[in-house]
C-alpha cells in the first residue's frame, strides 16, 4: 500500500452533556490513543456523540443496505421498506422495527391485518414514521429463534462468531410486559401493554434474549402468575417467589440477594459485570423478560445450567471457550454443524467472506477508520439455507469476545477491549506497513 497514514475517527462520550465520561469511556480512549501512538496513526474527535450500544451512529438500514448491495456481492438483504411504502403494499407476517432502539426493543412480528391496523392507530396518535421500517420476516433454524453474530474489524480480520439463541419457539412468547415502561417519552411500550387498545401481542423472535420464569415482586402492584411457577438459579430451584437463592445466601421478599460475590439491591439484578434494572436480569448483551407461557417444569428441558433459556454459542472455539450444552449440540446440528468432539463448529466459510466484506465497506472510507470494529448479524432461512443480513452494530457489546475467552468469569470487559482494540489497531498498521515507533 503507499505510504500514507491512516486517521482514525472517534466520538465524544454522551455523558459530557451532561457530566464528566465514564471510567470506561475514558480507558477506551485511553487504549485507543496509546496503541495508534505506537504507529504514529492519527486519532481525531468528532462532534459526535455516543454511547454503548448506541444506535446514533448508523444510518437506515434500507440506506445502508443499498450502499452494501453495490459493494458486497451476493449479499442477501431481506425485503425493507418505510411505513408509508408498506401501507401501500403490505405484506405478512412482516417484522416491524424500530431502527432507533437496541438490544432487540421495539420489533414486532406483525402476522395480520388487524395487528397492523392497531399499529396503525398507535402510529397516527404517538409514533414517529421515520424510526420505523418494515422487514421481511424469515425463520430460522432449530426450535429457538437464532442468528449469526460476527465480530469483525475495518480491516475485514474476523476475531469471533457466534450463533445466538433465545427463547423456543413452541414457547410462543409474546410482548406483554409493557405496562410498567410505559412514559410520555417511551409511548411504544404502548405496544407492549396487555391493558392499552394498542396492544399488538406479538411473539418474541428475537436471538439476543434471554428468558427466565420471573415474577417481577413490586409489592405495589404485584403481577399474578400461576402458582406453581418457580425460579432457578444455578441449580437451585425455588417454589412460589418466597424466596430463592443466589451464591450461598438466600433472601425473602426480593429486597436484595447476592449473585456470586455481588450484593444487589432491591429491584436490581447483576448477571456477569451488567447491572439490569427494572425488574430483570440481565446477561452480557442481553435482555431478559418474564415467560406468560407454563411453568418452569414443563421447559427444564430448555434451561442452560445457569437457569436461563437462551445464550450465546461460540463458534471456531478458543480452548477456554465454555463446552457447549446438549441443547447447543442440537443446534448445531440444525445448522449443519458437527458439534461432536474433536470437530470444531466454525462460521461458513461463506458468512466469513461476506462479513469481512462488510467490515472493509464501512469501517473504512478512503484513509479515514470510521469504526475499529463492528458486529454483524445475519439470519438463516430454514427453507432456502440462504443468509440474510439483518443489522451492523457500531457498538456491539464486548459480551461476544469474552465468551470466546471463556466468558466474564475468565476475562474481564477492559482486558477484552484492550486485546481487540490492540488487535484492530496492529491491523491497520500492517495493511498500511507502517512500523512501532
Amino acid at each position: 500500500m503507499a505510504s500514507k497514514t491512516p486517521t482514525i475517527e472517534v466520538h465524544k462520550p454522551r455523558e459530557l452533556q451532561s457530566g464528566a465520561p465514564s471510567e470506561t469511556h475514558r480507558a477506551i480512549r485511553e487504549i485507543i490513543d496509546y496503541e495508534a501512538s505506537r504507529f504514529r496513526i492519527g486519532v481525531v474527535e468528532t462532534d459526535k456523540f455516543e454511547r454503548a450500544s448506541s444506535t446514533d451512529l448508523r444510518p437506515s438500514f434500507i440506506e445502508e443496505a443499498a450502499r452494501l448491495k453495490e459493494a458486497v456481492p451476493d449479499l442477501n438483504i431481506p425485503t425493507t421498506v418505510t411505513y408509508e411504502d408498506y401501507r401501500r403494499e403490505p405484506f405478512y407476517p412482516v417484522m416491524v422495527k424500530n431502527e432507533k432502539t437496541h438490544l432487540s426493543k421495539h420489533k414486532y412480528l406483525v402476522e395480520s391485518s388487524d395487528q397492523f391496523s392497531t399499529f396503525e392507530k398507535w402510529m397516527a396518535q404517538h409514533g414517529d414514521q421515520s424510526d420505523w421500517v418494515f422487514q421481511q420476516f424469515i425463520d430460522c433454524p432449530s426450535d429457538s429463534y437464532s442468528s449469526f453474530r460476527v465480530i469483525a474489524d475495518c480491516t475485514g480480520a474476523v476475531y469471533t462468531s457466534q450463533i445466538l439463541y433465545g427463547a423456543p419457539k413452541e414457547m410462543e412468547q409474546v410482548h406483554d410486559t409493557g405496562a410498567e415502561k410505559v412514559t410520555a417519552k417511551r409511548p411504544a411500550y404502548m405496544l407492549e401493554d396487555p391493558e392499552s387498545e394498542f396492544y399488538l401481542g406479538a411473539r418474541v423472535t428475537a436471538s439476543n434474549r434471554l428468558f427466565v420464569e420471573h415474577k417481577r415482586a413490586r409489592r405495589e402492584r404485584p403481577i399474578q402468575v400461576a402458582s406453581e411457577s418457580s425460579w432457578r438459579r444455578g441449580s437451585d430451584v425455588v417454589d412460589d417467589y418466597d424466596q430463592y437463592r443466589g451464591g450461598s445466601e438466600t433472601v425473602d421478599d426480593y429486597d436484595s440477594y447476592s449473585a456470586g460475590s455481588a450484593t444487589v439491591n432491591r429491584y436490581q439484578t447483576r448477571r456477569g459485570s451488567d447491572v439490569v434494572d427494572d425488574y430483570y436480569p440481565g446477561n452480557g448483551s442481553s435482555t431478559v423478560v418474564r415467560t406468560s407461557v407454563r411453568t418452569h417444569d414443563d421447559w427444564s428441558d430448555y434451561f442452560n445450567e445457569d437457569g436461563m433459556i437462551g445464550g450465546r454459542l461460540t463458534l471456531d472455539r478458543n480452548p477456554a471457550s465454555h463446552p457447549y450444552s446438549e441443547r447447543e449440540e442440537v443446534i448445531l446440528q440444525d445448522y449443519g454443524l458437527d458439534a461432536e468432539f474433536p470437530s470444531q463448529p466454525s462460521l461458513p466459510s461463506d458468512l466469513r467472506k461476506t462479513a469481512s466484506a462488510i467490515a472493509r465497506e464501512l469501517g473504512m472510507e478512503g484513509d479515514v477508520v470510521k469504526e475499529l470494529v463492528l458486529g454483524i448479524d445475519f439470519i438463516r432461512d430454514e427453507k432456502t439455507g440462504k443468509d440474510y443480513l439483518l443489522e451492523v452494530n457500531r457498538r456491539p457489546r464486548i459480551a461476544n469476545v469474552q465468551d470466546y475467552f471463556g466468558g466474564v468469569p475468565v476475562i474481564e470487559a477492559l482486558a477484552a477491549h484492550r486485546w481487540t482494540l490492540n488487535r484492530a489497531i496492529n491491523n491497520i498498521a500492517y495493511q498500511y506497513d507502517l512500523e512501532e515507533q
